[in-house]
Order: C-alpha cells, then structure tokens, then sequence
C-alpha cells in the first residue's frame, strides 16, 4: 500500500482519475487458496481496496486460467461499473 491509497481524489469525472501504482505480491500458498476457491465455486472476499485492487488484476492477467504466484504492479480503478472476475458473488 502507497501513500496514494489515503489522497483525495481531486478531479470531477470519473474518466479523469488516474490512480497510483501498487506493487503487490501474490504468494504460491495465496494463489493455491483462491484458485481453489475459485474452482469448487466459493464466494472470495478480499478486505481493503489494496486487496481488491490486486486481485482483480491477477484475474485480468490471467485471463480465466488460474492465478500463479507472481509479483507486479497495479493500477486498475475500480468505479462503477466494474465487471469483477474475482471477488464477490462470482
């Protein structure tokens, strides 16, 4: 998590936010829990932006194979709208 998660958004549309990187880390133990998860059905709850932020990136990396443990970079925004892959009531 960055300093960027706790800055105010300063912009009056949607489309102009650009939101900060952060870097995350998804562990083999972590990628192995979700993807079963994942495959028997079970909902995944992610706590705090960051969490979520990460996830749902690691789903669009992905592409609908399963996660593989990895480090990298975020930047998704996630405004109304969204298509969660991940997270939720998937």
């Amino acid at each position: 998590m960055g300093l960027g998660t706790f800055a105010p958004l300063r912009v009056e549309r949607l489309d102009e936010i650009h939101l900060h990187r952060e870097r995350y880390t998804l562990d083999s133990s972590a990628a192995d829990a979700i993807n079963r998860a994942a495959s028997s059905g079970r909902r995944i709850v992610a706590v705090g932006t960051t969490v979520v932020r990460t996830l749902e990136h690691c789903a669009l990396q992905a592409a609908g194979q399963p996660l593989q443990a990895h480090s990298g970079e975020t930047e998704i925004f996630i405004s109304p709208g969204f298509e969660f892959r991940l997270v939720g009531d998937c």
